[in-house]
């Protein structure tokens, strides 16, 4: 992503950051409503099937959390571990990851999926077509199911962003 010759974001950017707000300022929103004490463990857990597109939300992310008083991160594979772990001991509310490097954590104990109340699944199509679906699984099972006011278990929303 990049910007016109007459250095305004271009097109596309612009584009991806609208795609982007679409869901990160619900899941900002809902964070917001939460009981927070920065634990380390996020409230939110974006999942993107490539790093690229991680650092693309992250950059997104990281603007409207900073006007929120809120910390995001992102972790994914092909980088050094030691500081993606430091940033999530340092505390987050809003977690942006690949699959892979989510479940090593997981593993490690690193991070802690028990606070997770706002999951997104960004071109969730294109992960099942990588075959990340058992990962997803994985990564779902570790997020608890708490009960609302009415005793719904869960809600679930779609978006369909095509730009």
């Amino acid at each position: 992503l990049g910007q016109d010759p007459i250095g305004r974001p271009s097109m596309l950017e612009r584009s991806f950051q609208i795609l982007s707000f679409q869901f990160m300022l619900p899941a900002l929103i809902h964070a917001a409503g939460q009981s927070n004490t920065r634990s380390g463990d996020p409230l939110v857990l974006i999942l993107a099937p490539t790093r690229e597109l991680a650092q693309q939300i992250q950059v997104v992310g990281a603007d409207f959390c900073a006007s929120t008083n809120m910390r995001s991160t992102c972790i994914y594979g092909g980088a050094p571990k030691p500081p993606q772990k430091r940033e999530i001991r340092y505390g987050i509310e809003v977690c942006i990851a690949t699959p892979g490097r989510l479940l090593d954590f997981v593993r490690e104990k690193t991070i802690n999926l028990d606070r997770v109340t706002f999951l997104v699944l960004d071109e969730a199509d294109r992960m099942l077509d990588m075959g990340f679906e058992p990962q997803i699984r994985k990564i779902i099972k570790c997020i608890r199911v708490s009960l609302d006011q009415q005793g719904n278990s869960r809600r679930s929303c779609g978006f369909e962003c095509v730009a």
